[in-house]
């Protein structure tokens, strides 16, 4: 696993305290965004703890996480907050199912999941409506760029599933993502303006050069006209007009959970 040297939360004294502390983080959050992604949903469910002066991550324990308990609170202070669960890579039954209790959609990113079965749940045809479709994030490369890169064996059937006929534009992607049953489809700008890998804008295991691409002017008033012209009739046309609810903000979650007891 990665060492990444971040402190822990004593959860002990957060929940002795009503989780204040999480909750007034995040209410100066959504004072600045309209949604908010919970990075590493898994760690609420249960986390990996290693000594501070550990110099390898193998040397450690899993430890209980929060549960449902913090997420009762956090929709007890702010029952109308919009959240997006990071539940990629491996990912076991119970945070799913805490994922699920806490009434938040996960993620899904059309990048992954172009192996040999056509029955991969995490295809694009079956993603849930609880969940948030991604052409790709910040640290997945460029889609142009991830389409110039592809394996031949694994080219052919991304080409015969997006109907590419051999283009290497991210825009096919873009509309299968606002496709999608998901309820909310995020499009990074570098798709949107169709860039190569160089625009990438993290690249995991690495320490320089990440976070630095911008776009320019020039790039965005090239959206303009028929790019921008066929983004709408996509967005009408697979009816994402509106602003879906990310979940039923009434319900609370739900307390029959097993993380409760």
């Amino acid at each position: 696993g990665q060492l990444w040297g971040n402190p822990l939360y004593n959860w002990k004294h957060q929940a002795r305290t009503g989780y204040a502390w999480w909750i007034a983080r995040l209410r100066a959050a959504f004072e600045l965004y309209d949604v908010v992604r919970l990075d590493h949903f898994r760690g609420f469910d249960t986390y990996w703890e290693i000594p501070a002066d550990a110099a390898d991550a193998r040397l450690g324990n899993w430890r209980q996480g929060p549960g449902l308990a913090f997420f009762s609170a956090l929709h007890a202070a702010l029952p109308r907050a919009r959240i997006i669960a990071e539940d990629l890579g491996y990912i076991g039954p119970d945070v799913v199912a805490l994922r699920r209790a806490a009434g938040l959609p996960g993620m899904k990113i059309l990048q992954f999941a172009y192996g040999h079965d056509a029955n991969n749940v995490n295809l694009p045809h079956f993603y849930p409506t609880d969940s948030v479709a991604y052409t790709g994030t910040h640290d997945n490369v460029t889609t142009r760029g991830w389409l110039e890169n592809l394996k031949p064996e694994v080219a052919g059937r991304i080409d015969d599933y997006f109907q590419l006929k051999g283009s290497r534009s991210a825009w096919p992607i873009i509309r299968a993502a606002l496709a999608t049953p998901s309820r909310l489809a995020v499009i990074p700008m570098q798709d949107l303006l169709d860039l190569p890998a160089p625009a990438t804008l993290n690249r995991p295991g690495t320490n320089e050069g990440n976070w630095q691409w911008r776009f320019t002017a020039a790039e965005l008033a090239g959206l303009a006209g028929e790019k921008t012209a066929r983004l709408n009739h996509w967005i009408k046309l697979y009816d994402r007009t509106g602003d879906r609810p990310l979940r039923d903000y009434s319900e609370p979650p739900d307390a029959t959970h097993p993380a409760t007891s």
